[in-house]
This record gives C-alpha cells, structure tokens and sequence, in this order.
C-alpha cells in the first residue's frame, strides 16, 4: 500500500516541479573586468563603501536647500502616483500568490418548518468547503506569482528612481533660482552704475566738456541695463513658480537662496576612483532587470496555458436535526 501510494506520488511531484520559464542569467558588462594598476588608479573598495553610505543631506548640505528638497518628497503629486503603483503592484501580487493556496470557505443555515400537527422541526447545516483548487502541475500559478513579484519590485525601484530624479530636479530649480536672484543684484547694481554715469555725462555737457553723444550714449546704456533687471525679475518669478510647482506647493521666503555663494557651502564632495559597478545599482537599471525578469516568468505561465489543468473540489460539513447532535460522526458529510 505505501509502495503504490509512493508510485503515484512521485509523478505527481515530478509534474509539480515542471517550469517552462526561460532561465534567467544576468549577462557580462561590456567592458574590461578591472581597471589598470598604478597610482593614478585608488583603491576602490573603500570608495565603494562610502557611496553607498552617502544620502542626499550628506551631498547637499545647506540647510534652507534640505528642507526644500523635505518639502518637495513629503508633497510632491509624481512621487505620490509612484507610491500608489508601488502599493497596487504589491497588492497584485498578494492576489496572485493566494492562488497557490486552497480557498477554504464556510457556511451554516438553520430552518424551522412547522407541520400540520403543530410541530416544529429544526434543521441545522454547517459546512466548509474548498472551492476549486487548482494543483499547479506546469509551474503557471508560480510563475504568474514570481512575475506578480518581479513587477513589484520593478516598481517599487521605480519609485526610488523617481525620487533620486525629484531630489535633483528640486536642487537644480532651487540652484537656478539662486542664480537668477545673483544675476538680478548685480543687474540692479549695473542700473546704479548707469546712472552715475548718465548724471555725471550731463554735468560735464552742461559745463561744456562734455558733448550731447557721450550722454545720449549712457542714457542707452541705461535703458538696457533696466530692460535687462525687468527680464530678470520675470525670469526669477517664473523660477519662483518652477520651484513652488516642484514642491508641491508655495515656500516662505527665508527658504530662498538670496546668493548663489560658494559651491561648497551648497554641495559635499563625492569619493573619487568608483568602480563603474556602481551603475548596475542604479534603480532604473535595477527595475529595468526586474521588468525583464517579470516577463520572463509570463512567458512560462504563457506556455504552461495551452496545458491542461487538473482542479480539485471538495465539500464537507455536518448536518443534523438537532442542535445539539449536530457534530456526531453519523452526521458527518463529504463530498469530492
């Protein structure tokens, strides 16, 4: 009896074990293993660690443009909508793994019918059932979980893409708008300057050692120089607007640079000497890897569709007149 029940198990395993996927295999880089020795080339494993260990507050370190960059992860609509993909994607999978495991479901019911004597009687029917339970002989509900699975994970890169592309989006708008609100000061401190000079061309023409071209040259320049500050006020409005669209809404105005100022009062230093290694961990690329792995998995749960598929259904429960004999083994039912 265990030898027969052993000889219909084992084909059953060998089914079960079936996948028509295509194996997966992450190929070469196209380029040199290593990079040269000598002393131009540092050491790269140290180097290594400290990227991975630096964040975007490490990189940039002032703080009005941090809390910028807070504001614009904390409100920003895109990186919302990616959250909101990454948890519907994980909800999906969550669906397709309950497909490996039966569906036990129950139920009870009670009647009284009264008959023609006056008589009562009670029926009572408690029942728990497995509803069509597939036995995943070809590898499709496993594959259709790893690909649930992979897209998850694709996702959810995709996520952390968008918000390393958000982090130096809003950095770059807040740069630019610093460097606006630069070239307007010194736009206005050029205005000063024509000025000066415009007064002093009138002076000299109305003493008579200066002539009526030398003023009409400095009124021209002065003309330009308040057409240029009232295209660099238009320019620093709509940069205002570009930040504030980014962030997902207005900032104060002691959030906003007033000077461009040294570069390294704005941004840390990044190690030198990196492995190119380091792009395999981008999140696009990683995503993109996770896409390709998702697809993968659909093609086996592709092919193991034209298969047949073998389901099981069964029902058992307990009936009884009475309440109280409602779980004796006589009334015991099962069905297959």
């Amino acid at each position: 009896m265990k030898l027969r029940l052993l000889l219909a198990t084992l084909p059953a395993l060998a089914l079960a074990s079936c996948n028509f996927a295509p194996k997966y295999v992450r190929p070469d880089a196209p380029v040199a293993p290593a990079l040269p020795q000598g002393t131009a080339y540092p050491a790269l494993g140290a180097a290594e660690a400290q990227v991975d260990a630096i964040g975007w507050r490490d990189f940039f370190t002032d703080p009005r443009l941090q809390q910028v960059i807070a504001r614009s992860l904390a409100d920003n609509r895109n990186l919302r909508a990616s959250l909101a993909n990454v948890e519907r994607a994980r909800a999906l999978y969550r669906v397709n793994r309950a497909a490996l495991f039966p569906i036990v479901n129950g139920s009870g019911t009670l009647s009284a019918v009264q008959g023609t004597q006056g008589r009562v009687t009670d029926n009572f029917l408690v029942q728990a059932g497995s509803s069509s339970y597939e036995i995943d002989l070809w590898g499709r509900l496993r594959n259709l979980t790893e690909a649930g699975f992979q897209t998850w994970l694709a996702t959810d890169e995709g996520r952390k893409s968008t918000q390393i592309a958000l982090v130096a989006e809003t950095a770059s708008a807040w740069l630019s708008y610093a460097a606006t609100a630069d070239a307007l000061r010194i736009a206005q401190e050029t205005v000063a300057t024509r000025k000066d000079t415009l007064a002093l061309n009138v002076r000299r023409e109305a003493i008579g050692i200066g002539t009526k071209l030398e003023v009409a040259t400095a009124t021209s320049l002065l003309n330009t120089a308040e057409t240029n500050v009232a295209d660099l006020q238009t320019n620093l409005a709509q940069a205002r607007n570009a930040l504030e669209l980014i962030t997902g809404g207005p900032l104060p105005d002691d959030l906003l640079p007033t000077t461009l100022g040294a570069g390294d009062q704005v941004l840390g230093a990044l190690p030198v000497g990196l492995s190119s290694e380091v792009l395999l961990r981008r999140p696009d690329v990683l995503s993109a890897e996770h896409t390709l792995r998702a697809a993968y998995a659909n093609i086996g749960a592709a092919r193991a569709a034209f298969l047949p598929r073998l389901s099981i259904t069964g029902l058992f429960g307990f009936a009884s007149p009475g309440l109280t004999r409602i779980f004796e083994s006589g009334d015991f039912q099962k069905t297959a």
